[in-house]
């Protein structure tokens, strides 16, 4: 994922954070990667997923909730369908 495209989804229009969203964006990805074995910007919901991750991470400065939020509801129904995905078996047939 590219640095513009997340900074206009988290409405950044500095560049202070930079780092901080490369490291974000980094991050999910690998996130989502150990998830569910794959991560794929051409798949709509492996960005969705990171997009989420991001900008929770982003705005809270923090992964941990106190409460189980819409977000991480959502989140967690994204990532277990990624798992169980057509994507994911095209994966790892890749690595075979």
């Amino acid at each position: 994922m590219e640095l513009e495209e997340v900074k206009k989804f988290l409405q950044v229009d500095f560049d202070d954070d930079d780092d901080y969203i490369n490291l974000l964006i980094e991050g999910s990805e690998d996130y989502i990667k150990n998830a569910v074995g794959f991560f794929d910007t051409s798949v709509a919901l492996c960005k969705i997923a990171a997009m989420t991750i991001i900008s929770t991470l982003y705005t809270k400065r923090s992964f941990t909730l106190t409460t189980a939020d819409e977000k991480s509801v959502i989140l967690r129904s994204i990532l277990m369908q990624l798992k169980y995905s057509s994507h994911a078996a095209d994966e790892s047939e890749g690595d075979a």
